[in-house]
């Protein structure tokens, strides 16, 4: 391909951990937050993917985890603040005007990802960036929204988790002053390629042609009579309610890949739309065995369709892409839930009272955010205090040239004299 996307932003397991160490062990020289911004992430794998097979992550003691972010933290707060963005523009918006596709939605997500491959949370802070990536994404996919509404939005957010101590640290108002400067930040961090390709429309096509195809695998396993015995209508309106979940099914598979795991990075699109139709194909199902005995992502009608879908592929070449669609099958069903503003408003207690994954995670979030804030002082001292740093040899150098001014201003206090003309 020769987009953007797949020249900068698809990566490998190592690359991808790469980018995410860099950017929270190499420290940004820059005074002003523009300078802070780092966009080394565009095109990393082709400059570095022969490094990455042999990078061995780094193992932290406590003291150390303590005192410093790992990649797992802020991957973990990247993608709390991803959630939070499906509130801000899209489907779910708080606001009718932010109201959108879901294809803006997920350029905004994208975006906002893809800073974070080259920028840490301790330096740019998440909240802003996302609210700028969300009006990003409206004029990148020409639906342009109001920057008053998205300030307003976060405003009502802010006004709703006011009783969360999580919500007041990370989903604060942002004004439109600050969007327009995380915008300029958000360009630079992900070096102005802005274009992002989203699997939706190939879900459409896909989603229409598998239900179709699944019922007819159905209709010949079955017996002749039990399907003569039901009306036509019926057996109309059933086909176009199948494919209408089919669809809407897949769509909410490939949002959730979106959100909560690295296919975007991994994988193109169009084996991400083959997997997100084939994971709700299965209608909850737990993943088949095959003649071997070993447990497949793909169940047989699934690979069948495939074969029939693509008539003129070589069998090497559909297997591989068997086994892409495979790999994001598997890393799609481990994913893990993101709370959203619902789940804080749900659990305002300072201690956890359930054991359930999503207590637990957002005191888990709650902590990592009194951390962030505690390292974000830390560095934020760090920088002034080298600010106000000199040198001896600049501070004896200042303090010459401040006696060389004074002369000055005390030459030029002089009064001058004006000589008496004589007529």
């Amino acid at each position: 391909e020769n987009s953007s996307q797949a020249r900068s932003w698809l990566f490998d397991n190592g690359t991808l951990m790469q980018c995410r160490q860099k950017a929270l062990t190499e420290r940004p020289k820059g005074s002003s937050s523009l300078d802070r911004v780092r966009r080394f992430a565009s095109g990393y794998h082709r400059r570095h993917a022969d490094t990455a097979e042999n990078f061995d992550p780094p193992h932290t003691n406590r003291q150390a985890s303590l005192e410093s972010l790992t990649a797992e933290e802020q991957e973990m707060l990247v993608r709390f603040h991803a959630k939070q963005i499906t509130q801000l523009i899209g489907p779910t918006a708080v606001l009718n005007g932010l109201v959108r596709n879901s294809a803006i939605l997920a350029t905004a997500i994208m975006l906002f990802r893809r800073f974070y491959l080259s920028n840490s949370v301790l330096d740019c802070e998440p909240r802003r960036i996302a609210v700028a990536a969300a009006y990003l994404a409206s004029k990148v996919e020409e639906q342009r929204v109001e920057l008053s509404l998205l300030e307003r939005a976060t405003e009502l957010i802010e006004h709703k988790l006011v009783a969360s101590s999580l919500g007041k640290q990370e989903s604060y108002h942002v004004t439109v002053k600050d969007i327009e400067a995380g915008e300029r930040e958000l360009m630079e961090g992900i070096n102005y390629e802005m274009q992002c390709h989203h699997p939706y429309t190939a879900i459409r096509v896909l989603a229409k042609e598998m239900s179709h195809f699944l019922l007819e695998y159905e209709e010949e396993r079955d017996d002749s009579d039990n399907i003569e015995a039901s009306p036509r209508h019926v057996h109309d309106f059933d086909k176009a309610e199948r494919q209408r979940n089919l669809f809407e099914g897949s769509i909410e598979v490939a949002q959730n890949a979106l959100l909560f795991s690295d296919v975007p990075f991994l994988f193109s699109p169009g084996p991400i739309a083959f997997a997100s139709v084939a994971i709700a194909s299965r209608n909850g199902r737990k993943p088949s065995r095959n003649v071997d005995g070993h447990t497949s992502p793909l169940e047989p009608q699934v690979r069948e369709f495939l074969r029939v879908r693509f008539p003129a592929e070589q069998e090497y070449d559909l297997r591989d892409f068997e086994s892409q669609v495979g790999n994001i099958v598997a890393v799609t069903d481990d994913t893990r839930t993101v709370i959203d503003s619902n789940m804080l408003m749900s659990c305002q207690s300072e201690e956890p009272e359930g054991c359930d994954d999503k207590t637990i995670q957002i005191f888990e979030l709650r902590r990592l955010s009194c951390k962030v804030a505690s390292l974000r002082l830390s560095r934020q001292a760090a920088r002034s205090r080298r600010g106000r740093y000199q040198s001896p040899r600049k501070r004896k150098g200042n303090v010459e040239e401040s006696l060389i001014v004074k002369d000055r201003v005390e030459i030029g206090k002089i009064p001058k004299v004006t000589p008496i003309r004589l007529y």
